[in-house]
């Protein structure tokens, strides 16, 4: 028993690191901001300072603009290399705010390089005035294409800040998890060894435990997995469908849907994201606004209180509606209802439906909780950009 407690160990270990995401290739990203670059200074060209056409400075600027890009692409392509190999080190490093402090200073110092070099060019190639003089009193002009390529670097190192420390919180995140595990396991490889009569009763704990970690392990992949895809995607909707996606493929959830707050729509919430097991139970949403019975709708009071509702059973009488019956009918028994707020007012929630009695612990609710935040601040913030 105690060698099968070992190798179960063992394999739980290869899952957590299994579940660590892959950080993002930040040489490619840099390449991404390089061309945004590009495309944003052939845009200036044209409607600025009327040079062309878009295409034509897309593809075939002049020899000054061609230099002032390229160097710019250069300096954001190195700043990538140098945040790539940083980002490869982070698990190293147990002080994040002096390692995120690093990398804002880090894009000053590229963008301070382009600087520099730009002055040295217009004075050794152009012959236009000192070097003192072109660091520190560029004309106009010069100051507008520099700054918009300084800002670029900036930006870029503001995105690796935030992507590193999510990086940071996830994996920190993981590696408690791990721990908790660990030594929950060594205790009980202990006791089995100190005394066989209980072996029976600890097994059946063991079990137990088991079966509680593995529910907190598939959320935590589960929430590992939403976060990486929120950094990687900017449309509202596919990240809330994804969300609904990963909640049932990882997490175990018979059906999960998004319902957002609409005065325009007869029904209570207005259902924008959803994914089920089997495709026929999303036809369910669409039950009309009479059969919710609001006043012991589960959904409607978490967005009244702003807290979460957990029916473990939907058979409890409490919750005896049409539109309750119906969920029964196509094999839901547990629901949790998280709701979706920004500055303490909701204006959504995320719905999950369980094929078994919902229990849940206050580390998987928190987990939960924690998805159901990531995914609101991801919204709100993807909507006021839109």
């Amino acid at each position: 028993m105690v060698e099968k407690a070992a190798l179960n160990q063992n394999g739980l270990k290869k899952d957590f690191k299994t579940a660590a995401h892959k950080p993002v290739n930040l040489i490619l990203v840099s390449l991404v901001f390089g061309l945004i670059y590009w495309v944003i200074e052939a845009i200036r060209d044209v409607f600025t300072f009327g040079r062309g056409d878009i295409l034509h400075r897309l593809f075939l600027p002049g020899t000054m603009s061609f230099w002032m890009r390229f160097l710019a692409l250069c300096i954001l392509v190195l700043f990538g290399v140098y945040a790539d190999t940083l980002q490869k080190r982070i698990k190293n490093q147990k002080d994040l705010k002096t390692t995120t402090r690093s990398i804002i200073l880090s894009g000053i110092a590229f963008g301070a390089v382009y600087w520099i070099l730009e002055s040295v060019r217009d004075t050794v190639v152009f012959g236009k005035g000192n070097l003192i003089e072109r660091i520190f009193m560029p004309d106009s002009m010069s100051s507008w294409m520099r700054l918009l390529a300084v800002f670029v670097i900036v930006l870029l190192s503001l995105y690796v800040q935030n992507l590193t420390s999510e990086q940071f919180r996830i994996d920190k995140l993981l590696k408690d998890a791990r721990d908790r595990l660990e030594s929950a396991v060594e205790r009980s490889m202990v006791d089995i060894s100190k005394n066989n009569n209980y072996l029976r009763i600890e097994n059946e704990e063991l079990r137990e435990q088991k079966h509680s970690v593995d529910k907190v392990f598939r959320l935590i992949k589960g929430r590992s997995q939403c976060a990486s895809m929120m950094l990687r995607n900017s449309d509202p909707n596919l990240i809330m469908n994804l969300t609904c996606k990963s909640l049932v493929e990882e997490a175990g959830f018979r059906m999960t849907w998004v319902g957002m707050i609409s005065e325009k729509n007869p029904q209570p919430l207005d259902n924008v994201a959803m994914f089920a097991q089997n495709a026929e139970d999303i036809d369910f949403l669409g039950c009309q606004p009479e059969e919710y019975e609001m006043d012991r709708w589960p959904i409607a009071k978490a967005v009244e209180r702003n807290i979460p509702c957990v029916v473990e059973n939907l058979l409890n009488p409490m919750y005896s509606t049409n539109w309750c019956n119906t969920a029964i009918k196509k094999g839901f028994q547990g629901l949790i209802s998280l709701p979706l707020a920004c500055n303490g007012k909701p204006f959504g929630t995320l719905n999950m439906f369980s094929a078994s009695d919902l229990k849940l612990g206050s580390e998987e609710l928190d987990q939960l909780k924690g998805l159901a935040d990531d995914l609101a601040f991801s919204v709100q913030k993807l909507q006021q950009v839109v």
